[in-house]
């Protein structure tokens, strides 16, 4: 559906998500540093010339999700990293230098319509670190799962992406952005 016709149809849902999308009424500082650093930022990345060169980027129709999956690498120390086989492969060049995993379990997981178990496991079991996973183009039952199985952390919730990161010393919270 375009923006113009979501906001006539939704316009208080439309009215949420942009005002958490420019970081009103975000009341998380985690939740607020998340949308500034990995949803809008507008900075530049080394990376972000070399991606725009590939080959493997027709029409730059992926080019915005995979700044955002470099963003949210580049965030945290992350370990290890998955990366869905069925995504394009423009977003093998989204970990930058974070070593890239075969296992789900990752510290951070980059899928395309819904997580695996292994993903879906880590979120709920997060121990002393910081785990995340960023859904491309989520199915409707991906959030719902990520909800149950996820009891602390936060959720950013857009059209084309779903952000979940599970921390235990942060209490459970979703914002629509």
């Amino acid at each position: 559906m375009s923006s113009p016709l979501r906001w006539l149809l939704h316009p208080a849902d439309s009215y949420k998500r942009r005002r958490h999308y420019l970081g009103f009424g975000v009341h998380s500082p985690m939740a607020y540093r998340l949308i500034n650093d990995v949803v809008r930022r507008h900075g530049r990345y080394y990376l972000y010339d070399e991606l725009d060169c590939l080959p493997c980027n027709p029409g730059g129709r992926h080019s915005h999700l995979v700044r955002m999956a470099h963003r949210l690498c580049a965030r945290f120390p992350w370990r290890n990293v998955w990366i869905d086989p069925g995504l394009p492969e423009i977003y093998s060049h989204a970990p930058g230098t974070v070593e890239r995993t075969q296992d789900a379990s990752a510290d951070l997981c980059i899928a395309r319509g819904h997580l695996p178990d292994a993903a879906l496991e880590r979120l709920a079991k997060p121990g002393a670190d910081t785990v995340a996973s960023l859904v491309i183009d989520p199915e409707p039952a991906t959030l719902r799962e990520i909800e149950e199985t996820m009891p602390r952390g936060v959720i950013l919730e857009g059209h084309d992406v779903l952000i979940a990161v599970a921390r235990r010393d942060i209490a459970f919270i979703k914002y629509a952005i």
